[in-house]
């Protein structure tokens, strides 16, 4: 059910049957609306079903078939195997002949082959009109279905056949155009590469004769060592010197045997290593070698005891070593000075000797080799022009000769490939060829139109009317803003309704306060509404535990809070009260004009002293009701209302009359009501059925309790009881009870 959008969202979660029973009564207040509304959707589905065009539907089979070319175009082999079509095609085979069967060209030449359109129609008008919606799927590999919806009949039955018979003549004129284009284009390009092949050869001769290519390239191989030989010969150099250096700086330190041992580390470029791997017949260079076992090669592994060294220093070592070795045995045994170890020490300085000898040697022929060393460099260094030189003539030529060859393989391949593609022409423009076959029409519709169709249109109509019936009054009830029952009032504001008014025209509210003698003894709902009001607020003091001073206003004027406090006055004087009525409103007071009574001088005049107490408050002719009314307009007069002298005189009438009633200003907009209540003992807040907004009742009902006022509670005016909602909310204020007491009434 569509809740109230003005109730607070507090309360019960359950089922509320009374709730759901408002909705649905607020609902049959726009009855006619809702009677409109489906009237209108059933007439828009009537207004459809007669003006709308007919639309015709078919679905037919179709076989597709795809035949290979006798050629492969890819491999140029003989191919007689007959793929199936979406094998065959692949997925962008695939949908290439679906775009080729839908598109705009394509539909519009088999509109213009069914007679539906003619040449100069534009592809959009005739999907607007003559072919509205093509489908086309694959089923399968082997099966296409054609769908087609069309206000012609003709269309629908002949589509399909139609649609493969333009494919194929378009395919073949797409084929003899393509290939006498590409033919004649494909013979020129052959032409073209075989007249570069041509020029191609008799450059290449030319350059070869033009360039003395052999030579440079022997010059360059021979050449081509010189930058090696300079960083190896820097290099061997640089380790000389170094070792020469360190020589000469630590030679004190050193003996003959270490000095020997750089020496000949650095004259040894490329020592055998322990673990090398060399070919029998170089091992004359290398002591222990095992000996040939026979004439074939055998790789040798290079051990220690393989490497002996062959130097003479090297021996001349080993003995020292020896000599030292056996003098220290002998001096564990013998007497420093015994023959022994005399002779021991005599071969010993023997010995030594021979190793500086070595020495003086080795450090000459260092030198040699060192000085020789740096002419090598001088020399190598002298050629590095010419090598330079040359290597780069050898590199142009290379390089020119490599783009000629580079050439002619391009135009080579270019003429091998125009060649296979012209082959390719001879047997077809592509590989496979489709050819497509009208199998059987699955569903046809060329008498009974699909659209528009009967049952879907009555049910799309009731929808339509149903929506129409119930949203718009759905939308109506949510953006009324409005006040509509006594229990939202409550909701919204938290304070107790306290009557209810029910619509009645004017001029019957008035002669309520004009005929003061109706009392108890005449039935009449109208007159129990604002009994009732009375009552509540007998029952209910306000402040002060006292209800003598009653101030009636509103949120927003033209709410009939005059009425209310012209007839409460009334309810009071019934009582048997001396009741006052006093018109508080300065601007729009209209107690004199209801009550019958002259309008001067007024409370105007008695708040500005132009008048005295006895000559304002008139007499309604009635012993016990009196009337105050509002006098001519003064500038300022309203401030007059919140001033002390206002409250003396409501205070002087408190000793004398037994109940007051104050006709204030609206709340919202004013300031001097929120002034007003301060002298009275409560407020009675009128507020009108379907016109006053729930939030304005809330912000007046809110800016009365911040300025103090004792709220006595709201009463809800003009409440149209011939509304069902209203009726089953107010049931008990309708005239039915009065009119069954008074055709009740015996005759007199």
């Amino acid at each position: 059910m569509t809740p109230d959008p003005a109730l607070d969202s507090e309360g019960s979660t359950g089922f509320d049957l009374t709730a759901q029973l408002a909705v649905i009564l607020r609902y049959l207040s726009h009855f006619r609306l809702m009677l409109i509304c489906f009237a209108i959707g059933i007439l828009a589905g009537l207004v459809y079903y007669v003006c709308g065009r007919p639309m015709y539907y078919s679905r037919a089979m179709v076989r597709i078939t795809v035949l290979a070319l006798p050629l492969n175009s890819d491999s140029g082999k003989v191919d007689g195997s007959a793929p199936s079509p979406l094998s065959g095609m692949g997925y962008v085979g695939g949908r290439a002949l679906h775009h080729a069967l839908t598109s705009d060209l394509m539909q519009k030449r088999v509109a213009i082959r069914l007679g539906v359109a003619s040449a100069s129609e534009s592809p959009e008008g005739i999907r607007g009109f003559a072919i509205p919606r093509v489908d086309i799927g694959f089923m399968d590999a082997d099966h296409m279905e054609v769908g087609v919806t069309s206000p012609y009949p003709e269309v629908v039955r002949e589509y399909a056949s139609v649609l493969i018979d333009e494919y194929e003549k378009s395919e073949k004129e797409n084929r003899d155009t393509f290939r006498k284009t590409a033919l004649r284009s494909y013979l020129a390009e052959m032409d073209e590469y075989q007249a570069k092949l041509d020029e191609h050869l008799r450059q290449r001769g030319h350059f070869e004769e033009s360039k003395s290519l052999a030579e440079l390239i022997i010059k360059n191989n021979s050449l081509a060592q010189i930058p090696k030989d300079i960083v190896l010969t820097k290099y061997r150099i640089h380790r000389m010197e170094e070792t020469r250096d360190y020589v000469n700086t630590h030679g004190g330190e050193m003996d003959a045997v270490a000095k020997l041992a750089m020496l000949n580390t650095v004259r040894n470029e490329k020592p055998v290593e322990v673990g090398s791997v060399i070919r029998e017949g170089v091992t004359g260079t290398i002591q222990n070698a095992p000996p040939r076992g026979n004439q074939h090669s055998v790789d040798v592994v290079v051990e220690p005891s393989m490497v002996e060294p062959l130097e003479p220093w090297q021996e001349l070592e080993k003995q020292e070593r020896q000599l030292r070795e056996e003098l220290r045995r002998k001096g564990a045994v013998f007497q420093p000075g015994h023959a022994v170890m005399r002779k021991l020490e005599a071969d010993l300085a023997v010995v030594m000797d021979k190793l500086q000898a070595e020495l003086d040697v080795a450090v000459q022929r260092f030198d040699v080799e060192l000085a020789s060393a740096r002419e090598k460099l001088k020399s190598l260094e002298s050629k590095l022009p010419e090598y330079h030189d040359v290597t780069a003539k050898y590199e142009k030529e290379l390089q020119d000769y490599g783009l000629m060859e580079q050439g002619q393989l391009d135009w080579k391949k270019a003429h091998a490939d125009m060649a296979l593609n012209i082959a390719k022409l001879e047997f077809g423009a592509d590989r496979d060829r489709v050819h497509m076959d009208f199998e059987s029409m699955v569903n046809l519709r060329d008498v009974n139109p699909i659209s528009p169709n009967k049952s879907k249109l009555v049910m799309i109509a009731f929808g339509l009317s149903l929506a129409l019936a119930m949203g718009i009054p759905a939308v109506l009830i949510f953006t009324d803003t409005t006040v509509s029952h006594l229990q939202q009032l409550e909701n919204k504001t938290g304070l107790r309704g306290i009557g209810v008014v029910p619509l009645t025209k004017p001029e019957v509210l008035e002669d309520i306060f004009r005929s003061p003698s109706l009392d108890g003894k005449v039935p009449s709902f109208v007159l129990e509404t604002y009994r009732i009001i009375r009552n509540h607020i007998c029952v209910h003091p306000g402040r002060n535990n006292r209800s003598q001073v009653v101030m009636v206003t509103s949120a927003r004027p033209s709410e009939g809070k005059t009425l209310l406090a012209c007839n409460l006055a009334w309810a009071f004087h019934t009582m048997g009260e001396k009741t006052l009525l006093v018109d508080c409103d300065m601007r729009r007071g209209r107690v004199a004009d209801i009550t019958q009574v002259p309008n001067a001088p007024g409370i105007c005049g008695l708040l500005t002293g132009s008048a005295s107490e006895k000559d304002v408050i008139l007499s309604t002719g009635f012993a016990g009701l009196d009337v105050i009314p509002r006098g001519p307009v003064v500038a300022g007069a309203t401030e007059l209302l919140c001033q002390k002298k206002f409250e003396n005189l409501v205070a002087g009438w408190r000793l004398r009359y037994d109940r007051i009633v104050l006709d204030t200003p609206p709340v919202l907009g004013l300031g001097e009501t929120s002034t007003i209540q301060r002298v009275t003992d409560g407020v009675v807040v009128v507020v009108r059925a379907h016109k006053t907004p729930a939030k304005d009742v809330g912000e007046a009902t809110e800016l009365l309790r911040k300025s103090g006022a004792h709220l006595f509670g709201l009463v809800l005016n003009a409440v149209d009881m011939s509304k069902m909602a209203n009726y089953y909310n107010y049931y008990y204020y309708s005239a039915e009870y009065y009119e069954a007491m008074e055709a009740a009434r015996p005759e007199k």
